[in-house]
């Protein structure tokens, strides 16, 4: 009982190379499981990023055929007549959404 209250009074505070080097190992363990799942959730919220410009771009396409009878000549067309604020890119494949005028079909490369 006396080592125990002397080794708590000695005057060596800090931690021992091998306190340390066991935090290190637990970290290192945890970070080995959190990176994977919160890579993976960005790519799931990108996914679902896309899909929602996605269909927000063909709805506003049909609307503006619905109102005016005419596909838009360009999805930058919906800009300057007020439909949108802007084109969004795709944020899976970081480019423009593709676009038929002829048939008003908005497209890229995951669709």
């Amino acid at each position: 009982m006396l080592r125990i209250f002397s080794a708590l009074k000695r005057k060596d505070k800090g931690f021992t190379l091998v306190e340390l080097m066991a935090v290190v190992v637990i970290l290192g363990i945890l970070t080995a499981f959190a990176v994977p799942k919160v890579l993976n959730s960005i790519s799931k919220a990108k996914e679902k990023t896309d899909n929602a410009n996605f269909t927000t771009l063909q709805r506003t396409v049909n609307r503006v055929y619905a109102e005016e009878g005419l596909f838009p000549q360009t999805l930058n067309e919906l800009i300057d007549k007020g439909y949108m604020e802007n084109v969004p890119e795709d944020p899976v494949g970081n480019s423009p959404y593709g676009y038929d005028k002829n048939t008003g079909k908005v497209t890229h490369s995951g669709h």
